[in-house]
């Protein structure tokens, strides 16, 4: 379409649709993004509503559980009372008649209630978060839909005016063709022409009206703004985006059962290593050979490594093509955390087979080094709930550095050795290597 017209009274149409084509733009930009950004906050919410869920689950099984316990040993009709209120419950428990059971039962009970009752306040409040992004979606919708209607209207609009314009445009050509041929017939159209005159002025008092209109209409677009519903219903405007594609949760917690394997793997077989060499004759055999301890200690490190190594290769293995699990592409950095890992939990295992004298102590030693690592690394216990102490400390727990190595190369797909996890690995490494061969050391002295 011809926005243009060329006349004396003419008025290019070209800029003001192209303002309505870029507050069109600008208005479904802003539509997408804010949509975008309530879907995403939708999908959040949700995902920490289902989490939420399982855990009020775990902990009405567990109330259920003893509340059955109470109701067996008809605790009802017996005294008993929140033990958590003394300092020495057992005199408290003889001193004031209380049954013993049904007292701790009931101290139970009430313990698992406080400690969860934010479960429930922030199901709660993820309720109220779901009602504000229905209501910011309604607004949403509403003034996008209004903003489309009303730049529809003004672009039929100024196309039916332009349309009109070039119809007299054309009517007026064809008026001056004529008065060319007929100027010899001059006198005998006069009175034509005087009324062509007039509807002549007419057309242009409407033009003139026209181009008020449309100066009204182009400084009315200039002074609109766009208004942001959101902003008035929510004036704290939050954002959420994933890090990464959503998981199974075999996929999800294979970094952590990878860590664990490798963890109880490397301190269970280099602990036992030296609990055998200590209770059998290849201690005395070693102490007569012309190497160093650091030699003895690096080959044994060297194969329990080997060990810990081919076994994480095999769960690699059978994760990759008996679970599809995915993120396995970025080899060296894995070949590498497996690496780190194993020469981690083998000197840990080191340092306990040392200190202790029997296979039972170190199995026993072992699996509660292994499993005080785990539950404190964030797979098992949120890190939230610790406190700024402990979770400062959490950051130097072995398990959660390479969990959170294999996570970075399985599941983010991000750089694996960032600054501050290396620092930390340097001085993890170099700790437990010097308290390794200290403890070794005065082993191999006063064995």
């Amino acid at each position: 379409m011809n926005l243009t017209i060329d006349s004396d009274f003419g008025y290019d149409f070209r800029p003001v649709f192209l303002k309505l084509d870029a507050y069109e733009d600008q208005n479904e930009a802003f539509y997408q993004v804010n949509k975008g950004a309530l879907r995403e906050t939708s999908i959040v919410v949700e995902e920490r509503r289902q989490a939420l869920l399982e855990r009020k689950s775990q902990r009405d099984d567990l109330l259920t559980f003893v509340r059955l316990g109470l109701q067996t040993r008809n605790c009802a009709a017996k005294p008993t009372r929140d033990l958590r209120e003394y300092s020495d419950p057992e005199r408290s428990i003889q001193d004031l008649g209380l049954d013993a059971e049904c007292s701790m039962l009931y101290t139970m009970e009430q313990s698992v209630l406080d400690e969860t009752k934010e479960i429930d306040d922030t199901l709660e409040a993820l309720d109220r978060i779901d009602a504000q992004i229905a209501s910011s979606d309604a607004a949403l919708e509403a003034y996008h839909t209004s903003a489309e209607s009303g730049i529809g209207s003004m672009k039929q609009e100024l196309r039916d005016a332009n349309n009109m314009i070039d119809d007299l445009t054309e009517q007026l050509d064809l008026a001056e063709d004529k008065m060319a041929l007929l100027d010899t017939k001059r006198n005998a159209l006069l009175a034509n022409l005087d009324e062509l005159t007039g509807d002549l002025d007419n057309t242009l008092q409407f033009i003139d009206d026209m181009y008020i209109s449309l100066d009204q209409i182009g400084r009315e677009l200039g002074d609109m703004k766009i208004q942001n519903p959101l902003a008035v219903i929510n004036p704290l405007m939050t954002s959420y985006y994933r890090t990464h594609e959503p998981t199974s949760k075999i996929q999800h917690f294979f970094p952590s059962l990878l860590a664990i394997i490798m963890a109880f793997s490397c301190v269970l077989l280099s602990s036992f290593i030296i609990i055998r060499e200590k209770n059998s004759r290849s201690f005395l055999r070693n102490a007569i050979l012309p190497l160093s301890k650091t030699s003895i200690l690096m080959g044994t490190i060297l194969s329990v490594v080997i060990v810990g190594f081919l076994q994480s290769l095999i769960i690699l293995f059978i994760g990759k093509f008996g679970f599809n699990i995915s993120g396995l592409e970025d080899t060296l950095s894995l070949i590498s955390i497996i690496l780190v890992g194993c020469v981690l939990f083998t000197i840990l295992g080191l340092t306990i087979g040392t200190l202790l004298k029997t296979q039972e102590s170190a199995l026993l030693s072992g699996i509660f080094m292994c499993t005080i690592l785990f539950v404190f690394s964030g797979a098992f216990i949120p890190l939230e709930l610790m406190s700024k102490t402990f979770f400062t400390l959490v950051r130097f727990n072995p398990f959660r550095l390479i969990e959170v190595f294999f996570k970075s190369a399985m599941t983010y797909k991000t750089t694996v050795f960032t600054g501050d996890l290396i620092m930390i690995t340097v001085v993890e490494l170099v700790a437990f290597g010097v308290v390794s061969y200290l403890a070794f050391s005065h082993y191999r002295k006063h064995a």
